[in-house]
């Protein structure tokens, strides 16, 4: 931890419940109100992003995933912020394991308090690095679904990401990976990689703001799934 990290540990209040920053979202088809406790300070990981929007609308199409797919399916969210995917994907009978940074984790916890009873075991909070070993999150064998929402904001990451997709991943594994277009072109270059080892299924989805301002949002949802046969690059050996 750095010195900067260990300041704002010491300076920071606890995190508590604060309906001032609670937002709560009403899934129709599920008949499901979900509560999240966002946390400004937390920086990127305690907002909701908005390209999370078109994930969980992707999640509910039926004539994508019919009505009851994700019973049972084993899941995990890597860098799942407030956490409100994976408590959907729990709500829909999946057994469900959130993750993200250490310092994430509290929140995470306490999305899940304020959306379960204390009889509702279908959802965990964890703290997992991209690019670190997983093999404690393996026991069980590769995840049924991997879910992944605005984790590609800052590409320098992307490397780290995709290693832990691929390890926590099998040929039978369902990644569904939905992100904000901000850097078209490096995005592009990061998915060109991603493709080696995985098919690719991308669904565009462009939303206005506000006519006074004049701009437009494109959010991609990337269904995947891993290449029995990865393009694999050997490196050349030094002349």
């Amino acid at each position: 931890m750095s010195f900067l990290q260990e300041l704002l540990k010491k300076t920071q209040p606890p995190l508590t419940k604060d309906v001032n920053y609670q937002k709560k979202y009403y899934f129709e088809q599920v008949d499901l109100t979900i509560t999240v406790q966002e946390d400004p300070r937390r920086g990127v990981a305690g907002s909701i992003w908005d390209a999370s929007y078109d994930l969980l609308n992707y999640a509910k199409d039926e004539s994508v995933f019919p009505k009851g797919y994700f019973k049972s399916k084993r899941v995990l969210e890597l860098g799942a912020g407030t956490g409100i995917a994976g408590i959907l994907f729990a709500h829909l009978g999946a057994n469900v394991i959130i993750t993200d940074l250490k310092e994430a984790v509290e929140l995470l916890n306490m999305n899940i308090e304020l959306n379960t009873d204390p009889n509702f075991h279908h959802i965990t909070a964890r703290e997992l690095y991209w690019g670190s070993d997983v093999s404690d999150f393996m026991k069980d064998g590769p995840y049924d679904i991997l879910i992944v929402s605005e984790c590609i904001y800052n590409l320098q990451y992307g490397p780290q990401l995709l290693q832990s997709m691929r390890d926590l991943s099998g040929p039978e594994t369902i990644i569904l990976f939905a992100y904000a277009e901000r850097q078209p072109e490096n995005e592009a270059l990061y998915f060109q990689t991603v493709e080696k080892y995985f098919d690719l299924t991308i669904q565009s989805f462009t939303h206005s703001f506000p006519p006074a301002t004049n701009k437009t949002s494109i959010h991609k949802v990337v269904h995947m799934k891993k290449k029995l046969n990865p393009i694999i690059e050997e490196e050349t050996p030094n002349a």
